[in-house]
């Protein structure tokens, strides 16, 4: 009886190594947070005598919650920092801000309108990467925002496809920079090894967990999506088919609610996906 030939083994793809473990460094919560200059400034605490500040792993979702804060009024910003952290000193550097002096080396003071820079241009790139997913150009007012820093005005209308891809990239990348990350193999607890991804500095570890949550999100393969429902992007637990004409995340008034409203309003139009998901304020 002949023998079945053998097949040939398929040689490793570089794909084969891409599906790694990776966890940012923790979080720095301050002691305290207050607003201070008619509520134009945040002062935080960093540590007193003996109190020294918490350390807790980023939860996921964090850069979608950080998007929110484009237009939130100073007391949500206080409460989003007593929870998560401070901006950092890169943040600053980044949009050419001068931070004001902090008191003692106890204490850290940042502007309200640089959160709202900072989570603007987070908001506008996570906009942008779900309209380039559906193939669509972007908002003009999404790519001004994510391009403010470029040396010239840049007028997406007159981009190629092929350049408007290229042009976010790179707007990403730069983002993603401003913590001046580091990666590190690291062993976890009973899990094998990872890659740990921190802040260049202790204070920049929240920055450095939204922007590259954000990288991670847009360039996975099922990519960010935006709710028709509450209009906000969000993270799928699944791949959503481009051109779905209906998403809905898990938000109370989205999901299989938000589907149920929505076909009674317009009636039977196409397929309708409730996928849940990390959800942000990545407005469509």
């Amino acid at each position: 009886m002949a023998q079945p030939k053998r097949q040939p083994r398929k040689p490793a793809d570089l794909t084969d190594y891409l599906q790694q473990r990776v966890h940012f460094g923790d979080l720095i919560i301050p002691i305290a947070v207050s607003l201070e200059a008619d509520d134009s400034v945040i002062v935080s605490t960093l540590y007193s005598g003996s109190q020294w500040p918490k350390r807790e792993s980023p939860p996921p979702g964090l850069a979608f919650r950080f998007c929110r804060l484009s237009e939130a009024p100073p007391v949500q910003v206080r409460n989003f920092a007593a929870t998560y952290g401070v901006l950092g000193p890169s943040a600053a550097a980044f949009f050419g801000h001068r931070t004001p002096r902090p008191r003692s080396a106890k204490t850290w003071t940042e502007p309200v309108r640089l959160w709202h820079k900072a989570a603007s241009m987070t908001r506008a790139l996570g906009r942008l990467a779900a309209a380039l997913r559906e193939r669509e150009p972007g908002a003009a007012s999404d790519w001004a925002i994510a391009s403010a820093r470029e040396a010239t005005p840049i007028d997406s209308r007159h981009l190629s496809v092929a350049e408007r891809r290229e042009l976010f990239l790179h707007l990403l990348d730069q983002w993603c920079e401003v913590a001046r990350p580091t990666e590190r193999s690291e062993w976890l607890k009973g899990d094998g090894p990872s890659t740990r991804v921190e802040g260049a500095a202790a204070q920049s570890s929240l920055l450095c967990a939204v922007t590259h949550e954000l990288r991670l999100a847009a360039n996975s393969e099922k990519g960010l999506v935006i709710c028709t429902s509450c209009h906000y992007a969000y993270y799928p637990p699944r791949m959503v088919p481009i051109g779905q004409p209906r998403k809905f995340c898990d938000e109370e008034d989205c999901g299989l609610r938000g589907a149920w409203r929505m076909a009674k309003q317009l009636g039977p139009t196409g397929p309708t996906t409730a996928t849940g998901g990390q959800k942000g304020a990545l407005d469509g």
